[in-house]
């Protein structure tokens, strides 16, 4: 019996969650794990839409790095700019010019409401913590741009 309290006492607690930062994406979506593989090399990006109406849109993508340990870059400093779009009037928006085949992309959206405030762009938030019961948690949390992949 005393052991079996002791497994438990030593259990590990592991929780996480996702949040998202700005606009919250339609499609592809963010926060699955891996990136979706989008339609076409010319993909329809969809986001919810801000609260103002009369909000206008920008849109950026940038090309993943992938990096000496196989990994592949989340940050938006790691790789070139590769589109960029100012004063969309919807939600959405389908790229205009072909992306790379097999290509990781990192995207985010932001608002420009009628009032002249500007949205932050759009992250997600993936928080992944554990405990040990009577001892100290560790927490870690970072945010990332949303992820796709281009098919091949």
């Amino acid at each position: 019996m005393m052991h079996r309290l002791l497994f438990v006492w030593c259990l590990l607690v592991v929780s996480g969650c996702t949040t998202y930062n700005g606009l919250k994406p339609v499609y592809p979506p963010a926060g699955q794990g891996s990136a979706t593989v989008v339609e076409s090399m010319q993909p329809t990006l969809r986001w919810e839409a801000d609260r103002d109406p009369s909000a206008m849109y920008d849109l950026k993508i940038v090309e993943g790095i992938l990096s000496v340990a196989g990994v592949w870059n989340a940050s938006w400093d790691a790789g070139r700019m590769v589109y960029h779009r100012e004063g969309l009037r919807e939600p959405q928006h389908q790229v205009e010019t072909p992306l790379d085949s097999s290509g990781l992309y990192l995207w985010s959206v932001r608002s420009r409401r009628s009032d002249g405030s500007v949205s932050v762009w759009s992250t997600y938030n993936h928080y992944f913590g554990f405990a040990v019961p009577g001892a100290s948690s560790f927490a870690l949390s970072c945010h990332q741009p949303f992820r796709f992949r281009t098919p091949e």
